[in-house]
């Protein structure tokens, strides 16, 4: 296992306080956090390691979290996981190579299948936007696993410089996957990436599209009652579907992104809805924000999304 994942180091906070876990093979865990510095570089991106940075900083910024976890939260009316035995646990980072890989995903996707083989709901930190393709292959022992994908880009080109699996791209690659189902897509905004025929391409393929504007105009509470049932869910959080105010860190920056209720009440509104599997925040840069407002925001994002998985009784025995 020591090729596949590096633990949080001794000297190191692990996301909330949770315990570690030294060993993939033998996890006990309802909620398995794990974080996913490395991915596909574009050849054209010249300053590689940063994406690399946002597993740490969402740690460092999550420590109140496990401090204050038995506190009253007045946002909830109760303590964050309403007092349920939630076990979490922080598995430390996929190894991987700086300078990007199609192995740094064969890694990322071997890693969440072993997770997943163990039952746990797997979430995934850091590194830049195309990890979330490798995260949604490891999910395959499940079947028609739904995507609600927080970004404000689409995600749908097939290719850029060469590349099939960049960050611009996952949401094609999962639209070839038998096991994963049609995304909805909340927060698109602006230009991106993204051709009229990537558009026309997923809508026709079942996307559903709710744009940053229709969420403002129809309110977050409003999308998140809208929201399908779903069974077994994939979340893929993009941090710049954020508003820069609060997500100055983001890697793709755009003006009117989401405010931190609405992204809250979507994210409860999803977990409502079905079973989340597997979620990945991804795609922001520490040193962009030195304040540390972006990390700490997802930090406590990450924690609204447990706090609601809990209250729904995914984990209730």
């Amino acid at each position: 296992m020591t090729t596949l994942v590096t633990p949080v180091p001794a000297d190191q906070p692990t996301f909330a306080m949770a315990e570690r876990c030294d060993d993939l093979a033998t996890l006990e865990a309802d909620i398995a956090i794990i974080g996913t510095p490395y991915g596909v570089i574009y050849p054209s991106y010249s300053d590689r390691p940063r994406y690399s940075e946002g597993a740490e900083s969402i740690r460092k910024h999550s420590q109140k979290f496990g401090k204050f976890r038995d506190h009253y939260d007045f946002d909830l009316g109760g303590t964050m996981l309403g007092g349920r035995p939630i076990r979490i646990v922080d598995c430390g980072d996929v190894m991987g190579d700086p300078d990007g890989g199609s192995e740094n995903h064969a890694k990322v996707e071997e890693a969440v299948r072993l997770i997943r083989s163990h039952g746990a709901t797997v979430i995934t930190l850091g590194g830049n936007d195309g990890t979330s393709t490798p995260v949604m292959r490891g999910l395959d022992a499940s079947s028609n696993v739904s995507i609600v994908h927080f970004d404000a880009h689409l995600d749908y080109r097939d290719e850029v410089e060469g590349l099939n699996d960049g960050w611009s791209s996952s949401m094609r690659r999962a639209s070839e996957m038998e096991h994963m189902g049609k995304p909805v897509h909340l927060g698109l905004r602006g230009v991106g990436s993204a051709r009229a025929q990537d558009v026309m391409d997923a809508k026709a393929n079942g996307s559903t599209f709710i744009t940053a504007r229709e969420i403002y105009d129809r309110g977050s509470r409003d999308i998140a009652h809208s929201l399908p049932t779903m069974e077994d869910i994939y979340i893929h959080f993009d941090v710049d579907v954020m508003d820069l105010a609060i997500a100055s860190g983001a890697g793709a920056p755009a003006m009117g992104g989401l405010g931190y209720w609405q992204a809250t009440d979507l994210l409860r509104g999803t977990a409502n809805r079905g079973r989340i599997v597997a979620a990945h925040f991804s795609s922001f840069i520490p040193s962009l924000d030195p304040s540390g407002i972006t990390s700490m925001l997802v930090a406590q994002l990450i924690m609204n999304l447990m706090s609601a998985m809990a209250r729904s009784g995914q984990f209730d025995r």
